[in-house]
């Protein structure tokens, strides 16, 4: 008696100081020593839990009892801690703690169940008779935490969802679940908000997995043009749009149908795939800038306020490029072009090539690539209507950092360095256009990130003069000039 007697007081003074330190290692820990404390001096008494440790009418008995009772308790704990870390051993599983809190509730409720019988020798039968009752009462009482627990029960044995899991209720919420536990889910939602959803609630609503079987996530909008407009190319231009859209997949292919002809106009309904769903939205957005652009360009689309615009290929007019010139000089230099129809999978040119040519693309999509120095194949970007590449070697002389190879039928308009150099030594402004144009990367740069601009040994704050240089070499500064204007 006297070895339990310190045993308990040896538990009080460990109990405290658990109960200051905290620390989940630390209780786990202190659970286990006790519990094996108590059981060596059940064992040294030649008692055992499982039997009434004495008289509760003494003071040596309820002493025991009170020690029994504490080790019942501590087995509880510690075989609640072995549940937890088994079910819980990772962040993912502590978040989902909906069995793991059943089956501890149910560790502690047969704990206590056992100290009723094997400690305090109560009638059990009389306590169930009783306790159907308190249920009944219970039960009516909370009836919506009752729901809530057994809809998430079912929802666990279920599992229409896991954590991480992007899902769609039937109320509209939609985001990643974030936390399951015994009375209801936690959606993290595409706004950054927190839904807190009850079970009973999830239970009945129309859940769609995102993320199962995989995180592909397909969305679909509608096309309006005048019937005069040909399906075939309306349709064509489409792809292309779809193509200058980086988030849309290419497997699962993109589809594009004409659902309905009338009188007056034409809808086309196009339905296309990205990789998750926060990628949707911005894909939407971006891919029908893209189409309302190409159809304006080709003229398939009203202009608000000219009904009658017809706009066939890219005028230089609006390409930010050639904004500063006159129109007579835009119109002498459209007589210039020399035009390249490109079928797909055609090289425009390649990594490493030499030439001093501007292109601007009339018609198609041009995807831009480069070959990394461990043979990897680097994907720029693309590039559509309305766009040019080349600058940076028609000001340089500098072989091709890039490869650029037709996505589609394409059609390409060429301005050399011969037909601007004219117009560079007579506009300012236009020389001024290319300099941002290559500093900036104006092209490449924006679609990937990949080009490397060429080296230079001096900068680009002298940038103007050495490409006025370019098209007139009587204008070149002397070295020590440039460099003097560098350090400056």
């Amino acid at each position: 008696m006297l070895l339990l007697i310190g045993v308990a007081i040896g538990i009080a003074a460990m109990l405290a100081a658990w109960v200051r330190r905290g620390g989940s290692r630390w209780r786990t820990g202190a659970v286990g020593a006790l519990l094996t404390a108590l059981s060596v001096a059940f064992l040294l008494e030649g008692r055992t839990p499982l039997l009434s440790p004495g008289d509760p009418t003494t003071s040596h008995g309820a002493v025991d009892q009170l020690i029994a009772g504490l080790w019942w308790v501590l087995a509880a704990s510690g075989l609640s801690f072995v549940v937890q870390y088994t079910l819980g051993h990772d962040g993912r599983s502590r978040q989902s703690r909906l069995m793991s809190d059943l089956l501890s509730a149910g560790v502690y409720l047969g704990a206590l169940l056992a100290v009723m019988d094997f400690v305090l020798k109560l009638p059990l039968s009389g306590l169930v008779a009783t306790s159907g009752i308190v249920a009944v009462v219970l039960g009516l009482a909370l009836q919506s935490t009752l729901a809530d627990l057994f809809s998430g029960i079912a929802v666990g044995i279920e599992q229409p969802f896991r954590l991480g899991d992007s899902i769609s209720l039937g109320d509209g919420i939609e985001g990643s679940v974030s936390q399951i536990n015994w009375r209801s889910i936690r959606i993290s939602t595409d706004d950054d908000d927190v839904a807190i959803v009850p079970n009973s609630t999830v239970a009945k609503a129309r859940i769609v997995n995102r993320s199962f079987p995989t995180s592909r996530r397909g969305a679909a909008f509608g096309i309006t043009t005048s019937t005069a407009a040909d399906p075939e190319r309306v349709q064509d231009l489409i792809a292309q749009a779809l193509l200058l859209t980086p988030a849309v997949l290419e497997k699962p292919a993109p589809s594009i149908n004409l659902v309905r002809l009338g009188m007056k106009t034409s809808t086309h309904k196009v339905h296309f795939f990205v990789e998750s769903p926060k990628q949707l939205g911005q894909a939407k957005s971006v891919a029908l800038c893209h189409v309302r652009s190409l159809l304006l360009r080709a003229g398939l689309l009203e202009r608000p306020g000219d009904p009658h615009h017809m706009d066939r290929g890219p005028p230089l007019s609006s390409m930010r490029l050639f904004e500063s010139l006159t129109a007579e000089q835009l119109d002498c230099l459209s007589r210039t072009f020399t035009v390249r129809e490109m079928a797909p999978g055609d090289a425009l040119f390649r990594q490493g090539d030499f030439d001093t040519n501007l292109y601007i693309v009339a018609d198609g999509v041009l995807e831009v690539s480069r070959r990394g120095s461990d043979g990897a194949l680097e994907i720029g970007g693309r590039i559509g209507p309305g766009d040019y590449i080349g600058e940076i070697g028609l000001v340089t002389g500098a072989s091709k950092e890039v490869s650029a190879v037709a996505k589609t039928r394409t059609v390409v308009q060429i301005l050399t360095k011969d037909t601007l150099e004219p117009l560079l030594k007579s506009s300012p402004a236009l020389a001024q256009a290319f300099e941002a144009a290559v500093k900036r990367g104006d092209v490449l740069l924006e679609r990937g990130r990949i080009t490397r601009r060429t080296a230079n040994p001096h900068g680009l704050t002298d940038f103007l003069p050495r490409l006025r240089a370019f098209f007139d070499p009587a204008r070149a500064p002397a070295p020590e000039v440039e460099r003097q204007s560098f350090d400056s």
